[in-house]
């Protein structure tokens, strides 16, 4: 892998919504405008999985979700949101979201259509899950876990961007650099403990007319 053209726009963690209908984390940074910005979010809680998004108002797809029998949730969504420095995130839940997180990476040099993705959960006795994920040149990948105890992740392949534990149960949400070729890509995540794990990944192209790569990673907030 090669330089990252991708950064880390915001973090954030909420503790319990009761119910069914929407799970809001408040003006979330998106890094400065720009009409090519795409915003990739991941989502990990407990209990159900979201079932529609949106980010700054912009309504969200789907990219990937493992959801271990509504106990462990982790999700990928994509939007291209060309305004705005903040914004709400708001994801619509069909019943309780407890213990979870958020992470936001903005782009401006990738394509808002997922050229690869993976999920895995595991029920009951689990500890990680790990694919392979084919990578082309200039595509990043992103990845996201929850783990229903305590525990470390240690990735292979992504770097952790975002770690974080609410109320006993373990977020941790991921990203590569920019792969320099074509490429067979080992995205796995291995915990310290075992209990209900969720993981989920996934690839983005480079978009048409992209500058050449170069670091575009830093976090903003968290």
């Amino acid at each position: 892998m090669a330089g990252t053209r991708t950064e880390v726009s915001n973090s954030s963690s909420f503790t319990y919504s009761s119910g069914a209908g929407t799970s809001t984390f408040s003006s979330m940074s998106l890094g400065t405008a720009d009409a090519d910005r795409v915003i990739v979010a991941a989502c990990t809680w407990e209990r159900h999985a979201p079932t529609a998004c949106t980010i700054n108002g912009v309504t969200a797809t789907q990219v990937v979700t493992a959801d271990s029998g509504t106990v462990s949730v982790s999700q990928l969504w994509v939007a291209e949101v060309p305004t705005g420095t903040s914004g709400d995130v708001v994801f619509t839940v069909p019943g309780n979201a407890s213990f979870g997180a958020c992470t936001l990476w903005r782009s401006t040099d990738i394509d808002a259509t997922a050229d690869d993705s993976d999920s895995d959960s595991s029920v009951g006795s689990g500890s990680g899950g790990n694919t392979t994920l084919n990578v082309p040149a200039g595509g990043v990948v992103f990845a996201a876990s929850y783990l229903r105890t305590t525990g470390t992740a240690t990735w292979t392949g992504p770097t952790e961007d975002y770690a974080v534990n609410t109320n006993g149960r373990d977020n941790s949400h991921a990203s590569s650099e920019e792969a320099s070729a074509d490429s067979a890509f080992d995205c796995d995540v291995s915990w310290s403990a075992s209990s209900n794990v969720s993981v989920v990944s996934a690839v983005f192209p480079e978009a048409a007319g992209a500058p050449p790569a170069r670091r575009r990673f830093a976090v903003i907030s968290t």
